[in-house]
């Protein structure tokens, strides 16, 4: 009777540490993901930046270029 309430309890204990393992190890998948979804979307982000940036600069210097060689043509003639 003793013998047999130590097995239940040994194997009550060994599918609670295999349940653990499981969710420890579900767990450890899920932040490696993530992870790796976190560093596309920094990626992503730090790629649009640059390019809405460099889209203005370059919009501002042509628009002024445009602008100054309108005023050169305008004050030749």
């Amino acid at each position: 009777m003793v013998l047999k309430a130590m097995s239940d309890s040994l194997r009550k204990n060994e599918a609670r540490l295999s349940a653990s393992e499981d969710r420890d190890y579900v767990k450890r998948e899920w932040q490696q993901v993530a992870l790796v979804v976190d560093r596309l979307l920094l990626f992503i982000f730090m790629l649009m930046t640059v390019g809405v940036t460099l889209g203005l600069l370059l919009r501002g210097t042509i628009t002024y270029a445009l602008a100054i060689q309108r005023s050169n043509i305008a004050s030749s003639t």
